[in-house]
């Protein structure tokens, strides 16, 4: 009965965490991204990287004290991002190419794109300018998803285990427009207040690990490895935190690209697979949160300065 409610909880959930990341932008992000070529990927796309690798790693570790053996928190976590302006456009070095006169033979070249959308930039096409009858490949950016920021939502279930230990774990499957998403990661916290001198401090203190993927279908597969150091102490109903964290995102793409080159027939259609992987930019943050314990319920306010500031707000039951 109890694990049936849990899965309950958690396929409600996913719908939310569905409308936070997706239907709010408008659309799937999958299409815009095999639109685009490999060489403007990482300009395209970096600000989603490093949006969904502050956000994963954002409030994991709402306590600096550990549960006792199997007491466990089932919680929800909020998250808000905000992505700057100079996250909504990018400019690269764009390949083009022509015919040489009179033959089916091809020159390439480079030709300048300035202030084009990344991917959470404005919607609207943006042709790429070419000079005579050459053709850009791409031929043009295919605009962003419009998002001034990006909201996560997540369940999250932590138990207690011995020694000062708990473990967390994250989950949620679900299927978007024919496309598979899956979110799902786990961590461990490990309370130091039980290591030699360190019981006679007058906080609790806590070393964090964890480690979640994020994959949408066959294309994109996002990786985040995060370490974090945790001090807070109880006052009353009351815990504030701190916090300091290093991470790690890196994402790996595999679509296959489709273009267009011209001939002396007409222009012809190409495909080319890529498949690359490049890193987030995202390294360290700051947090700062406090906690309020209501009996079995509990809720967590927290500010993390990282690459992009984010705002969370954790709520749900515990058992300490």
């Amino acid at each position: 009965m109890k694990g049936c409610i849990i899965e309950w909880v958690m396929k409600k959930l996913s719908l939310i965490f569905i409308f936070a990341v997706f239907v709010l932008a408008g659309e799937t992000p999958v299409d815009k991204i095999k639109s685009v070529s490999e060489r403007l990927l990482s300009s395209y796309t970096q600000p989603l990287v490093n949006g969904f690798g502050v956000l994963s790693n954002t409030s994991l570790f709402h306590s600096a004290s550990t549960h006792s053996l199997l007491g466990f928190d089932l919680s929800l976590k909020v998250s808000y991002l905000s992505i700057p302006k100079s996250a909504r456009y990018f400019s690269d070095s764009v390949l083009a190419c022509s015919l040489i006169s009179g033959t089916d033979s091809l020159v390439f070249f480079n030709v300048f794109l300035e202030s084009a959308p990344t991917i959470v930039g404005p919607t609207g096409k943006k042709p790429v300018p070419v000079p005579g009858n050459a053709v850009a490949i791409p031929k043009e950016i295919p605009g962003g998803l419009n998002l001034p920021g990006l909201l996560y939502l997540v369940p999250q279930l932590t138990v207690g285990l011995p020694f000062g230990s708990e473990i967390l774990v994250r989950y949620i499957p679900f299927p978007f427009k024919g496309t598979k998403v899956n979110l799902y990661g786990f961590g461990l916290k490990e309370n130091l207040n039980h290591f030699g001198l360190m019981k006679f401090l007058p906080v609790s203190i806590s070393l964090g690990f964890a480690y979640q993927v994020f994959e949408i279908g066959d294309i994109l597969k996002t990786t985040n490895l995060s370490f974090n150091l945790i001090a807070g102490k109880m006052v009353l109903l009351l815990e504030p935190t701190v916090g300091l964290g290093y991470e790690r995102t890196k994402v790996n793409f595999n679509y296959q690209f489709k273009y267009k080159v011209p001939s002396l027939s007409g222009e012809i259609e190409k495909t080319e697979a890529v498949k690359v992987s490049f890193s987030g930019e995202n390294r360290f943050r700051l947090a700062f949160g406090c906690g309020l314990r209501l009996g079995l319920v509990f809720f967590h306010l927290g500010y993390e300065k990282a690459l992009y500031p984010t705002f969370a707000l954790t709520g749900g039951l515990t058992i300490r």
